[in-house]
């Protein structure tokens, strides 16, 4: 019977063990989320992790900007724990960003897979939510933004990257690596909302690293719409700019720029730009070049009012 008992135990042993990574998951679900169904995913999305991603860190490996090295990466994103969830309402913890949040303390990220299964073969999509989830400040994609113009070079020119990796250099100056999680508040339609964690919507990094292209592009006609103001100071403010979909956000002050679909707000002291959901999606899937590239130029444009105003 002892004999049956140590080939049971060795058998037991030889068997992976997820237990942690569950309760992790089970930990989360019950502090932070418990009106949803919350099921580990890690193994999964180890192996849905595309090969470019490993790529692109083995490129990284000896970039450092300011206290930012990328060098031990790899080794830290096999201690994140990530999980999905299973409930066919959003988590309310992103806020407008449904794609997946990130629990900094925890180290953990929840996937919404619905979102996306068609975007984790983007190594960049996914490092924005584990930057988070590792405690690197890239809230408003400042990191992300700097390395896409990088590894994109055939977009960007190389004085274009530059320019985006000195207001990287400059940010991380004033912000540290933090390992508590974010505590938000905002005021939606239906009241009051206050939650921890932080999410993000991967098209939007794209999409503020060509605003910044742009602004850089047509730099001389940027300084008229700002009236003499400082240029560098401008562009430093368009790099930390929020910009998302508008959702349920009601903000101390909001006004539309023209009739773009564009909102410039400003919430608890802090400047954003918010994108109708309309305007959105159909630039996503409808717009053409074109009128993408001119759209792109009024968030410019939008930014620059928006500073001109807190100035």
């Amino acid at each position: 019977m002892a004999r049956y008992l140590i080939l049971l135990f060795l058998l037991l042993s030889l068997i992976p063990s997820s237990h942690a990574d569950t309760d992790q998951c089970s930990v989360i679900n019950r502090a932070y989320l418990p009106e949803f169904r919350i099921l580990n995913i890690t193994n999964e999305v180890h192996q849905r992790i595309p090969p470019e991603f490993y790529t692109f860190l083995s490129d990284s490996s000896d970039l450092k900007i300011n206290w930012l090295n990328f060098g031990n990466l790899e080794k830290e994103i096999k201690d994140l724990t990530f999980c999905t969830n299973l409930s066919n309402k959003p988590i309310i913890g992103s806020g407008s960003r449904t794609g997946s949040v990130y629990f900094t303390k925890e180290k953990t990220v929840i996937f919404n897979f619905k979102s996306y299964k068609n975007k984790l073969g983007s190594g960049l999509n996914l490092l924005h939510e584990i930057l988070g989830a590792l405690g690197y400040p890239d809230e408003n994609y400042q990191i992300t933004t700097a390395l896409y113009t990088k590894f994109h070079n055939s977009f960007f020119s190389e004085e274009s990257s530059q320019t985006i990796l000195n207001s990287l250099e400059s940010f991380l100056d004033k912000n540290p690596r933090n390992f508590e999680n974010r505590i938000f508040e905002r005021e939606g339609s239906s009241g009051g909302v206050t939650g921890v964690g932080g999410g993000g919507d991967a098209d939007l990094i794209p999409l503020k690293a060509f605003a910044l292209n742009m602004a850089l592009s047509n730099k001389d006609f940027v300084v008229r719409i700002l009236n003499g103001n400082d240029f560098d100071q401008f562009f430093n403010f368009l790099f930390n700019l929020q910009i998302e979909p508008e959702s349920e956000i009601s903000p101390d002050f909001k006004t539309p720029y023209g009739n773009t679909g564009i909102f410039m707000a400003i919430d608890k002291g802090e400047s954003l730009l918010l994108i109708t959901k309309e305007k959105w999606t159909y630039l996503l899937n409808y717009g053409n070049i074109q009128e993408r590239s001119k759209y792109i130029f009024n968030i410019v444009l939008s930014a620059a009012t928006l500073y001109q105003i807190r100035k």
